[in-house]
């Protein structure tokens, strides 16, 4: 199977990159609830935003109002 040889050189620039960047980089992990899955949650929920976010008008709805 031929690669192109642009992509072969962007892959390996970008694993280097990413090498270059990760390398000191302390990793923490979070136990816990996430808040912003808590407020996406609550935004769903909430009867006054169901309208505007969650349903979105077709033209055929639009031109009749």
């Amino acid at each position: 199977m031929k690669t192109c040889p642009m992509r072969t050189v962007t892959e390996a620039v970008t694993g280097a990159l990413l090498d270059r960047l990760t390398h000191h980089v302390h990793i923490l992990t979070m136990n816990g609830d996430s808040y912003r899955l808590k407020q996406s949650s609550r935004r769903r929920r909430s009867p006054s935003c169901r309208g505007s976010l969650l349903h979105r008008p077709t033209g055929l709805e639009l031109l009749r109002r």
